[in-house]
C-alpha cells in the first residue's frame, strides 16, 4: 500500500496450523519417572529436558509428560531443523507440564531457543531468574500457547545485541506477572517488558494475552519489519504497546486497556496505550520510520496513542495512525509532542472519545503531521482539527465497558460512511472487511447488521 508517497512493508504471518503435520524424524518422550540412561521411548522415557535437547535433530518431536520439571541450568535448544523438518517440543497429549526455574543461578534464562526451525509450545514456564523464554540467535522459531509468569525480567525475549534473530512467531501465549525485578514498580529507567523484541527482524506477535507485568507490555525496540496483531494487552507498567527506535512495523487490531490497578500505575496513572519514541540509550541508527497504527481499540489509559519527543527525538516519520477507536484517557486520548522531525505522518479516520472534561488532544501544530476525517467527542479537537472532521457523539454500543464489543458503532452513529475512503486498510478490528467501493466508517469498527462474539484471551 502506498500512503503519502511511501510504502508499508509488513512481516509475514507464519501459518497457524498444528505443527508438524507429519513427523519426519524420531519421537522422543520425557517423563518425571524416566531416566536419562533410557532410549527416550514411550515405555522408557528420558528424565530431563536437557537430555532430549542434546539428542534432538531435524524433524524430531519431544513429547513431555505431565509434571513439574525443575531446572538447575538453562534449557538450551540450539539444534537446526528445516522448513520441512521442524523440531518440536510439546506436552504429550496436551498434558499439564510445568518448567520451573526457581533453582537456576541468578540472572540465568529459563529456556533459550538459539537454533533454527524450532517449535516450543504448550508449556507453563515460571520463576525464571532472568527471561522465561529467549530466542537468542534463533531463526524461524515459533513460541506458541505457553504460559509464562513470575520471571525476574521479561517473559519472552526475541533478539539480543547484534545477534540476528529473525522470522520468529510469538503466538497464543499468556504472559503475566513478569519483570519482578521492578516489583514494586519504580520510575527508574531500565525495566524490561513482558514481551521484548530487540534488534530483530520479521517478528510476528499475534493472539497473545499480556497483562500485569511490572514493565512495558510489548516493547519492539531497535527492530525492523514487525507485526503486532490481534493481541490483548492490559495493566502493564508505563506502556502497553511500545515502538522504540522501530521501523516498518505494523500495530494492527489489538485491544489495549486498563482496569485501573494502582500497583501498575506510573505517575499515578495507568499505562499509555500505544506509544512511540526514540530512547537515547540506543545509538540512533534505527529511528522510528514507516510504522502504522491501525484498527486498534485503546481504552482507559494515561495517553491513548502517544509520541514522546524525549531523548533522541526525531519525530514521527512516514507514520500512519488510522481507524483506531480511543476511549478515555487520564491525560489526552492523543498526544504528539512537538518535534521538528515530524515528516509525512497522517492521522485519519480515528475516533477520539474523551471523558470527564479532560483534553482530547495534546499537540502543537506541525507541518509534518496531517489530520483528516477524525471524530472528536468529549472536548476540543484543538490543533488536531482537519478537513472532514466529525464533532459528535460516535454512539458506541457501551462506552465505559471493558471489552472490545462495547466499542462497536450503533446504527445511527455519525461515524458510519464518514471516513476518508482514500485510505483502505483491510479488515477492521473484528475481522470485517471494509467495502471495496468505499463508504468506510471512522474508527476500528466497520458497521454491519451482525451479532458479534468477543474473542477473549483468558489466563
Amino acid at each position: 500500500m502506498i500512503i503519502l508517497g511511501f510504502s508499508f512493508v509488513q512481516a509475514p504471518v507464519e501459518p497457524q496450523a498444528s505443527y508438524p503435520a507429519a513427523v519426519t524424524g524420531q519421537v522422543y518422550h520425557v517423563a518425571t519417572t524416566g531416566s536419562d540412561a533410557n532410549p527416550g521411548t514411550l515405555s522408557q522415557p528420558f528424565r530431563t529436558l536437557a537430555k532430549a535437547a542434546s539428542v534432538v535433530a531435524a524433524g524430531d518431536v519431544i513429547n513431555v509428560h505431565s509434571g513439574v520439571y525443575t531446572l538447575t541450568s538453562t534449557l538450551t535448544v540450539n539444534k537446526v531443523g528445516s522448513a520441512s523438518a521442524r523440531i518440536l517440543f510439546q506436552p504429550y497429549l496436551e498434558q499439564e507440564v510445568t518448567i520451573d526455574c526457581s533453582g537456576l543461578p541468578t540472572n540465568n534464562n529459563c529456556v533459550t531457543l538459539s537454533g533454527r526451525f524450532i517449535d516450543f509450545q504448550g508449556f507453563e514456564v515460571r520463576n525464571s531468574k532472568r527471561t522465561g523464554i529467549s530466542t537468542w540467535g534463533g531463526q524461524h522459531v515459533r513460541v506458541r500457547n505457553n504460559r509464562i509468569h513470575h520471571s525476574q525480567r521479561s517473559g519472552i525475549v526475541v533478539g539480543h545485541d547484534s545477534i540476528d534473530d529473525s522470522h520468529v512467531l510469538i503466538e497464543g501465549n499468556v504472559v503475566y506477572l513478569n519483570d519482578q525485578v521492578n516489583n514494586p514498580p519504580t520510575s527508574s529507567s531500565g525495566w524490561p517488558a513482558g514481551i521484548a523484541i530487540f534488534q530483530a527482524r520479521y517478528v510476528t506477535l499475534t493472539h497473545n494475552l499480556i497483562y500485569e507485568n511490572y514493565g512495558e507490555g510489548i516493547a519492539f525496540t531497535m527492530s525492523d519489519r514487525g507485526l503486532i496483531l490481534q493481541n490483548e494487552v492490559r495493566d502493564n507498567f508505563s506502556v502497553n504497546i511500545y515502538l522504540d527506535n522501530a521501523t516498518n512495523t505494523a500495530v494492527e487490531r489489538n485491544v489495549t486497556y486498563s482496569l485501573y490497578k494502582p500497583q501498575f500505575f506510573r505517575f499515578n496513572a495507568p499505562a499509555n496505550g500505544i506509544a512511540m519514541a526514540n530512547e537515547g540509550i540506543y545509538d540512533g541508527s534505527n529511528p522510528l520510520n514507516n510504522n502504522r497504527i491501525v484498527n486498534n481499540i485503546v481504552l482507559n489509559t494515561r495517553r491513548g496513542i502517544n509520541y514522546g519527543s524525549y531523548e533522541l527525538g526525531g519525530g514521527l516519520k512516514n507514520t500512519l495512525i488510522a481507524y483506531n477507536t480511543v476511549y478515555s484517557a487520564t491525560q489526552a486520548t492523543l498526544n504528539i509532542d512537538a518535534d521538528a522531525g515530524h515528516t509525512n505522518t497522517l492521522i485519519v479516520n480515528n475516533i477520539f472519545y474523551q471523558t470527564d472534561g479532560r483534553p482530547i488532544i495534546a499537540h502543537t501544530a506541525s507541518p509534518g503531521v496531517t489530520f483528516r476525517h477524525n471524530l472528536w467527542y468529549g472536548g476540543s479537537a484543538g490543533t488536531g482539527a482537519g478537513p472532514g472532521d466529525v464533532n459528535a457523539n460516535p454512539l458506541l454500543a457501551n462506552p465505559g465497558g471493558s471489552t472490545a464489543i462495547d466499542y462497536r458503532l450503533l446504527p445511527a452513529s455519525p461515524a458510519i460512511n464518514a471516513a476518508d475512503s482514500g485510505w483502505p486498510v483491510g479488515l477492521d478490528y473484528f475481522g470485517l472487511s471494509r467495502p471495496s467501493s468505499g463508504g468506510y466508517d471512522i474508527g476500528a469498527h466497520e458497521f454491519r447488521w451482525l451479532v458479534y462474539t468477543p474473542v477473549v484471551h483468558k489466563p
